[in-house]
């Protein structure tokens, strides 16, 4: 049943899972079922415990990468791995926010306050659930959105409505520690990225003069707190060390209807000058931004006619010479702190690759909700559908033991 804190306890006694081929001896668990409260769960990996605080900090750190991860189902921070769980009382639930240390292995209240009830404090402060924390290069970003409820329209939130939203950005340690408010504004922000010591986000708003939105891409500068609106009517952005990558609108700045671009452009942020970066062609190609790392950035064309897939590279922070490798059309191209690993889904489950380690794959029965890695430890979450009611579930695995912990919320 949805909610109910049932955690399904599985360790592999011979170091494979579930229909893996193992030349250990020894007997397989078989899986046990068992209620028990998901926060008395521990599942410590050696390639964490081993490491400071101070090593867990440095770990996996590059120079000029943008920090874009928010939280959807999880989100992976340095120190902790958090995740949510709803809590039931009747026909009424409340969201709760739980954290895997990753020293301990231990799982935990977000909120490391024993006497908080877990609603006012930051972790309790969210209006639109888990999409709204961030993670940073040196911390968490919370976003607070408040409304005039009275004056809101019927049905799906948008137009007039943002006038009515007051939005205010607070800083964190990764812990949910030393809280500071950095911004505040009117109306909703979205897709927070840290680059160095700015922050961009989308603002959107309602511009009363032409009566329609008004998307902005902002930059603040942490350092100072001043804010500036670096372009106006964008439907993607992405920063880069001297430049942007955008996607402009098909609505104007007054409001009417544009030719809708397939482009997405370059600009140079010391020059103000614009260059096409890629067209796609909808149906045909399309190009997934894969990240900033070392300088670099990388991003991936997808041609569906052809079934194929190229990984560019280019450095100098975007505006060096494009290079390419090819990689398989069925992967998708990830990065961790230890480099790029690919993931390719199946109806099952889905196939991880890592360069130097034999593929290892996840058989569960149904296909992924979403995954990521992190060292040694990989992330695999999928939903069992029964009679219309979906239960999410986590599997924890070591990759080096193959042992590995499932739960679910």
């Amino acid at each position: 049943m949805l909610g109910l804190l049932l955690a399904l306890l599985l360790l592999t006694a011979c170091g494979r899972m579930d229909g893996e081929e193992s030349s250990d001896t020894g007997t397989f668990s078989h899986r046990e079922e068992q209620k028990t409260d998901l926060f008395s769960l521990s599942f410590p990996l050696k390639s964490f415990t081993s490491l400071t605080t101070q090593e867990l900090l440095a770990r996996g750190s590059k120079e000029h990468q943008v920090y874009a991860d928010n939280m959807m189902f999880f989100l992976d921070t340095p120190l902790c791995l958090y995740g949510t769980h709803m809590s039931w009382n009747g026909s009424s639930g409340h969201t709760r926010y739980f954290a895997y240390d990753k020293w301990s292995g231990d799982i935990s209240d977000a909120c490391r306050d024993p006497l908080c009830d877990h609603t006012s404090c930051m972790w309790g402060i969210q209006i639109d659930g888990f999409r709204k924390i961030y993670c940073g290069k040196d911390g968490l970003f919370f976003v607070e959105e408040q409304t005039d409820d009275s004056q809101m329209g019927d049905g799906a939130v948008g137009g007039t409505d943002f006038q009515y939203y007051m939005t205010q950005i607070y800083a964190t340690d990764f812990l949910g520690n030393d809280v500071e408010r950095i911004y505040r504004t009117e109306g909703v922000v979205a897709d927070l990225m840290q680059l160095g010591n700015d922050l961009w986000f989308y603002r959107t708003t309602w511009d009363s003069e032409n009566e329609t939105e008004r998307n902005e891409v902002i930059r603040l500068d942490m350092e100072i707190g001043r804010s500036e609106t670096v372009i106006a009517q964008t439907d993607w952005f992405y920063p880069l060390e001297n430049a942007l990558l955008y996607r402009p609108s098909a609505v104007g700045a007054d409001g009417n209807a544009t030719s809708a671009s397939e482009a997405v452009y370059l600009r140079d942020l010391k020059t103000g000058a614009d260059e096409v970066f890629f067209e796609e062609e909808r149906g045909v190609c399309e190009y997934i931004i894969v990240g900033l790392y070392d300088n670099a950035l990388y991003y991936r064309k997808y041609n569906m006619q052809e079934q194929t897939s190229i990984l560019f590279r280019r450095g100098d922070g975007g505006f060096g010479e494009e290079e390419s490798v090819e990689v398989p059309y069925g992967q998708s191209t990830n990065w961790s702190g230890d480099g790029f690993y690919g993931w390719e889904m199946t109806k099952n489950g889905g196939v991880l690759y890592r360069d130097g380690e034999e593929p290892y794959t996840v058989d569960v029965g149904y296909p992924c909700q979403d995954y990521l890695l992190d060292g040694d430890l990989f992330l695999f979450c999928y939903n069992i559908r029964i009679g219309g009611v979906a239960d999410s579930y986590w599997r924890l695995i070591d990759l080096k033991t193959r042992e590995y912990l499932e739960f679910t919320h």
